[in-house]
């Protein structure tokens, strides 16, 4: 394995344009071996969708000279932000979709992490899905980290063993996000949401307390499609609970959160993980009958105005998920 990592290492060059995914599916081995040989990633301008409260990486430790680009700030950017070797992209997952289908953001080498092959020699994408199919079809070439870890999700698209340059094999554990203790404040939250969401209604919900507490709440409820940007730890309560349909596909980009729910999405094929250039598009998205998202902010004024990327004077999040007015608010 080290030395496929550094034969990987070593074929890419100072300038070039990386993608790498966050959520599980980030290349933690390749991370950790950049940091222990900083020289190998110099001059690399490296573009991840690191998830805030999932992937901790710290990208300070990588070459001087190597640049990270991505969606989200966090604190832990903010140093690296100060000194130029930071930039947060100011859009959404559908802006940066359309970036990239413009050509507006092209990459040299996309590095995915996967599923070790199967007797077809496709391997599965796995947890995360998000900008990888967009990326690999935007791209120079592809390097392939076949993680032993990676579960094969059945509703997950897979990739082509042969359409990497190179691969390398890898045993790590993949990020999680652990949502904690539900405060009251949260469930109280929802408490005054969940008379909004009746049976049927096609939902979407994104990753906090609220929106935990939220469809611990909506056990009750039937026939509910999920249809958004993730599948959270929630979402194997509403399944527990029969609150979901079971005649039409659950629809997101990623599975976010703790290692129990990668383990049962392995055999779920009503959950489909795809790109965010469909889970995210403005127009399918108002397109569908019945359509309820939630999503928390930090701060809301008396003028409904949200804050979504700041507190206490610091960047903490970005664009990330937020829809468009074309999706009609209740």
């Amino acid at each position: 394995m080290v030395n496929d990592l550094q034969r990987m290492m070593s074929a890419l060059t100072p300038g070039e344009r990386i993608f790498i995914s966050g959520g599980a599916g980030e290349p933690t081995a390749l991370l950790e071996a950049w940091a222990s040989e900083p020289e190998r990633c110099g001059g690399l301008v490296i573009t991840s969708s690191a998830i805030p409260g999932m992937n901790r990486f710290d990208f300070s430790r990588l070459h001087p000279t190597a640049r990270v680009r991505g969606l989200f700030m966090q604190p832990a950017f903010a140093t690296l932000q100060r000194s130029g070797r930071f930039e947060q992209i100011p859009t959404s997952y559908a802006g940066f979709s359309r970036l990239i289908r413009a050509q507006a953001q092209t990459f040299d080498t996309v590095i995915v992490q996967a599923s070790a092959p199967d007797a077809s020699g496709r391997c599965s994408l796995g947890p995360t899905v998000e900008f990888l199919p967009l990326a690999l079809s935007h791209c120079k070439r592809a390097f392939l980290l076949m993680n032993a870890r990676t579960a094969r999700v059945a509703g997950a698209p897979s990739v082509a063993l042969k359409d990497f340059s190179l691969t390398a094999e890898t045993d790590t554990a993949l990020p999680t996000y652990a949502m904690g203790p539900i405060d009251e404040a949260s469930k109280q939250i929802a408490r005054h949401v969940a008379p909004w969401i009746g049976d049927g209604a096609r939902l979407q919900t994104g990753i906090g307390k609220v929106p935990g507490a939220l469809l611990h709440l909506l056990r009750d409820r039937k026939h509910l499609v999920l249809s958004g940007g993730m599948f959270g730890d929630g979402t194997m309560t509403l399944e527990a609970a029969g609150a979901l349909s079971t005649q039409n596909p659950h629809l997101a980009c990623a599975l976010v959160g703790e290692a129990a729910l990668y383990d049962w999405a392995r055999e779920r094929s009503a959950f489909h993980l795809r790109g965010c250039e469909q889970t995210h598009d403005p127009a399918q998205l108002s397109a569908v009958q019945n359509f309820i998202a939630v999503n928390s902010a930090i701060e809301v004024d008396l003028w409904g105005q949200c804050a979504l990327e700041h507190a206490s004077q610091a960047a903490v999040s970005g664009a990330g998920v937020r829809l468009t007015s074309r999706v009609r608010r209740a």
